[in-house]
């Protein structure tokens, strides 16, 4: 605690404040379910496994806090929200959630979509962790993320491609075509 010394001097003796953390932070995973997420990384293996343990690690470290953990992961056709909770039980939920929507057969990406329901759906103000293969974001996405950065913390990842050129001869599939 703390001596709060103009308490202290109207009442005549010290008084001590004690704090205490009264909320934890809400973290929410934002999360690029599109096909585009089932091609390769730079280190060989898929960028959708890139983003299953950057979710790992994020989760276990909300946990670990004690922090609040909530989702929203979408493409071009679905978006899915899980509120914000704690516990391990929640971590798992939310990690096979995403792991049955990185999938080749998905629909094509749409970052703006997914970015959008968290500013409609968060309120309070949260750690918003982005998880992407978008280089730069798209241009209808500019306004969504100043509105985002002003009411939340932003933090973006963001998954590599690897070069059709790593390869070799290799023949290169493009997971855009179907």
């Amino acid at each position: 605690g703390d001596i709060d010394w103009k308490a202290s001097a109207s009442t005549g003796h010290p008084v001590i404040r004690r704090f205490q953390r009264e909320s934890n932070l809400a973290m929410v995973l934002a999360v690029d379910t599109g096909r585009n997420m089932a091609a390769t990384a730079p280190s060989g293996e898929s960028k959708a496994d890139i983003a299953r343990f950057v979710c790992d690690v994020i989760g276990y470290l909300a946990r670990g806090r004690g922090d609040l953990l909530a989702l929203v992961a979408g493409d071009a056709e679905r978006v899915v929200q899980i509120p914000a909770r704690g516990g391990t039980e929640h971590m798992e939920t939310l990690l096979r959630r995403v792991d049955a929507m990185l999938t080749l057969d998905a629909p094509a990406s749409n970052i703006t979509h997914v970015l959008d329901r968290v500013l409609t759906w968060f309120t309070r103000r949260s750690l918003v962790v982005v998880i992407t293969d978008e280089v730069r974001p798209p241009l209808e996405s500019e306004q969504t993320i100043k509105r985002l950065r002003t009411r939340h913390e932003l933090l973006v990842i963001q998954v590599a491609d690897a070069l059709p050129t790593d390869f070799g001869n290799e023949a290169v599939e493009d997971v855009d075509v179907p």
